[in-house]
């Protein structure tokens, strides 16, 4: 059985954790603090008490290796953290990237691994009209499926769909999306 419990088990099993993530993506940006604080909040939310073979088998198949299996395929976007992220973490939630882009120009966009749709993105913007929107980004064996209201669009490229995607401009906090997702290195 595994236990979670305590500051010490939680301590050492995210240290674990963020191990295998790294050696097995080839990955010099592991899981931040928060991402890992949000990954054991959700392990216990989900099995109360002590976590048994299944269980964990379960959530390391359902959630733990598409996540990784997403971060391996973006690698080049996931690893660059300078000056500014191109690809959030899982403790990025839709309320923070709300607040973050808040008070942001409209087209500004920032990309989250999503918590709720594990080997999935989320994508958030500033409309044109100030809300913030949100897209999923479906990570598929042949690209990346953005899901609008009324229909999805596959791209091979996450990048394609950043150039294509007209209400997307500034990269937060705020750099040009043709620099930052630049088509000519990435092809």
């Amino acid at each position: 059985m595994i236990r979670i419990e305590g500051v010490a088990e939680a301590t050492k099993f995210c240290f674990q954790l963020n191990h295998h993530f790294s050696a097995t993506t080839h990955s010099s940006r592991g899981f931040s603090k928060h991402d890992l604080e949000e990954i054991i909040e959700r392990m216990q939310a989900t099995f109360t008490g002590e976590i048994g073979y299944e269980n964990a088998r379960y959530w390391w198949n359902k959630w733990y290796l598409p996540l990784r299996r997403t971060v391996v395929r973006i690698m080049h976007l996931w690893e660059h953290t300078s000056p500014f992220v191109k690809i959030h973490g899982i403790a990025a939630s839709k309320n923070t990237v709300d607040e973050a882009l808040g008070s942001q120009p409209w087209g500004t966009f920032m990309f989250r691994l999503s918590a709720n749709n594990p080997g999935d993105l989320s994508l958030g913007f500033v409309a044109e009209k100030g809300q913030i929107m949100h897209l999923l980004v479906q990570t598929r064996p042949e690209g990346f499926e953005i899901l609008f209201s009324d229909q999805s669009k596959l791209y091979s490229k996450l990048e394609e769909f950043v150039q294509r995607f007209k209400p997307l401009r500034l990269v937060y906090p705020g750099e040009d999306k043709y620099k930052v997702f630049s088509l000519r290195f990435h092809m």
